[in-house]
């Protein structure tokens, strides 16, 4: 049976490293990856930079979620069970509020065609760059959101595809480490099957 090793970042690196150097321990021999709660925690870390000065710890104060010293506790993820629950909430909202600017959008265009959900995104990004900016903030939480639901489901092509999504959004948020690493991970997890 072949071994399978979790470790963090720093570790996965001189794991990939030691099996390129020496064949003896080569990928066919062990399974190296990445640990779930470090994806989880680098991914939480990386929206909280896309998100500080943005305004979201004060609006997680004023609606009452956490306090205005834990909320900006979320954007450094001294807490992941907590600043997830803080993004879930979040992207609810944003959802919701979306959801509601397209039907007030379909209300005024009432007797003419209107756009569809997806159609109507694509054209207010370009318009609006604080709906492109939320919008995206909305995109990556569900991404998350999507990489543990695949860890509590045990859904291996869930969790593929979750990281598929999630590499992007490292690199775009300059988390070099992770940017350099995944997608390495994400070619074992794909030759797994191989």
């Amino acid at each position: 049976q072949t071994p399978v090793i979790a470790a963090d970042q720093p570790l996965f690196a001189l794991a990939k490293q030691i099996q390129w150097q020496w064949p003896e321990y080569g990928e066919d021999q062990f399974v190296i990856m990445f640990g779930g709660l470090h994806i989880e925690k680098a991914a939480l870390g990386s929206l909280g930079k896309l998100l500080e000065q943005s305004g979201w710890t004060s609006a997680i104060a004023e609606a009452g979620v956490a306090s205005s010293g834990t909320a900006e506790s979320f954007l450094t993820v001294s807490s992941i069970t907590r600043t997830r629950l803080a993004h879930q909430i979040t992207a609810c909202s944003l959802y919701k509020l979306k959801k509601e600017a397209y039907q007030d959008y379909c209300s005024e265009e009432s007797g003419r065609p209107t756009l569809t959900f997806e159609d109507w995104c694509d054209q207010r990004r370009p318009q609006s760059p604080q709906f492109q900016f939320w919008d995206l903030v909305l995109d990556m939480e569900l991404v998350l959101l999507l990489l543990i639901r695949s860890f509590r489901e045990g859904n291996f092509d869930l969790y593929r595809e979750a990281l598929s999504e999630l590499i992007p959004y490292f690199f775009a948020n300059n988390n070099v480490n992770y940017a350099r690493w995944l997608p390495v991970h994400f070619r074992d997890m794909m030759s797994l099957e191989k």
